[in-house]
């Protein structure tokens, strides 16, 4: 609706709340799964109001608002592990009520007759491992860049693997991508806000800026803390930071560029 109405303000306004109000009901729901639908929605709805951008029918000003406050994604993903710790105890309580019960599965009674100390030492073993990775998650210092959150909050699936924890090879995987996606959400409002400056330079100068030195000072990716970039395209321009490969992205590239675009007028 955004995206196909950029110059009707009223509708623009409501979809754009509706948004906010989605993410943000998301986001409450803690589970890590919903804090990851949060940023989904918070990047179409950033992405989507590149259009209400390159319309010109909101002031920078007014585009600023309509972006909103930034959210605290580092304190919402602690919460969002916090619950993923909680539903894992569930499951390990569950297991080991399970193993008490009788069974049909062969392999569950075969364990419970012969190995029944080494069934409750192994998934003890795998919780232990479960809530040191949570915790190590958690206490992750939230000045650093996303890269670097991601190498102190690293899940080691060797172990997992080596040691055939079940629980933990279902929930760990991908514990440490959050801050990933935590970063690349931060850095698509940075880069809309940004985007908006090179607009309001266009409106003043009748063209786009050559490059950022118009700026005071070019913002820092969240996601290396390396400064974002600028470039003219064929029918606007795009605000992007390095992939987490360290490389330029790619010109078709969504995941790491803010796009503008208009019909040449």
């Amino acid at each position: 609706q955004i995206a196909a109405n950029p110059n009707d303000e009223q509708l623009v306004k409501k979809c754009n709340s509706d948004l906010i109000k989605l993410w943000n009901w998301s986001l409450h729901n803690d589970f890590y799964i919903s804090y990851l639908v949060a940023i989904a929605i918070e990047a179409i709805r950033l992405n989507a109001l590149s259009t209400v951008l390159s319309s010109g029918e909101f002031s920078q000003p007014e585009f600023v608002a309509l972006i909103g406050d930034p959210v605290d994604w580092h304190k919402y993903q602690r919460y969002a592990y916090g619950s993923e710790a909680t539903a894992f105890k569930s499951c390990f309580d569950y297991l080991q009520i399970y193993a008490l019960l009788q069974t049909e599965n062969k392999k569950i009674n075969s364990l419970k007759k012969y190995m029944p100390l080494f069934m409750k030492v192994h998934f003890l073993r795998d919780y232990r491992f479960a809530l040191q990775t949570f915790i190590k998650a958690c206490t992750v210092p939230a000045n650093l860049s996303g890269l670097e959150q991601v190498r102190l909050a690293l899940v080691d699936d060797n172990e997992i693997k080596r040691n055939l924890y079940l629980l933990s090879g279902m929930f760990m995987p991908a514990l440490g991508q959050g801050y990933i996606k935590s970063a690349q959400i931060t850095d698509v409002r940075q880069m809309a806000i940004l985007a908006a400056e090179v607009m309001e330079y266009r409106k003043q100068h009748g063209k786009l800026p050559e490059d950022l030195s118009f700026l005071p000072n070019v913002p820092l990716a969240k996601l290396d803390h390396k400064p974002l970039m600028y470039e003219k395209t064929k029918d606007g321009f795009r605000i992007f930071s390095h992939t987490d490969k360290g490389e330029k992205p790619d010109e078709k590239d969504l995941q790491y560029s803010y796009w503008v675009h208009w019909d040449g007028k």
